[in-house]
């Protein structure tokens, strides 16, 4: 691990944390389909029942979105679950390192995550399963639309490690 790691570790902290909601929110959006869960053995019993049980009740109660599933938001989140999640993984290594190697993979993740999001946004608030409590989405899902913009503006220039020097 480098010495001078400052304000890295806003992003090393956001890996993790995007790391364990993709591995458990995002595999069940991936790995149960809510018309079916318990009335049919599921392929995988990840993430745990109570778990489960509280996402559908999320979608329930706050994101018809994430309970409805399209195909296209199902993609989202396959993508996730096989871009992002390496991402996520090799971020914090590089972060933690200050490896350079990160710099284009950080440049093609924050953009894809904010053109997500932007999506996921205009469908949660004006689209066809448009959320009844917009401030609970807005407070969930906003972190993720942020975040991508702190990613880009680290990863701006050539070289994410190096020390940088004011010039006269």
């Amino acid at each position: 691990m480098r010495a001078n790691i400052g304000l890295d570790w806003f992003f090393i902290g956001y890996c993790l944390m995007s790391l364990t909601i993709a591995l458990i929110c995002d595999a069940e959006a991936v790995l149960h389909d809510p018309a079916t869960y318990g009335k049919v053995e599921p392929l995988v019993n990840w993430p745990p029942q109570a778990v489960v049980l509280a996402l559908h009740e999320w979608c329930r109660r706050f994101d018809p979105l994430l309970g409805a599933r399209p195909l296209w938001f199902l993609v989202c989140f396959y993508m996730e679950m096989t871009l992002q999640v390496p991402y996520y993984i090799a971020a914090t290594y590089a972060f933690l390192h200050g490896c350079e190697w990160i710099r284009v993979p950080t440049l093609v993740y924050a953009s894809m995550s904010l053109t997500t999001m932007a999506i996921v946004l205009v469908e949660q608030f004006f689209g066809e399963f448009a959320t009844p409590a917009p401030l609970v989405i807005l407070g969930s899902y906003l972190p993720f639309a942020i975040a991508p913009v702190f990613f880009l503006y680290r990863a701006r220039g050539t070289s994410m490690f190096a020390a940088k020097t004011k010039q006269a």
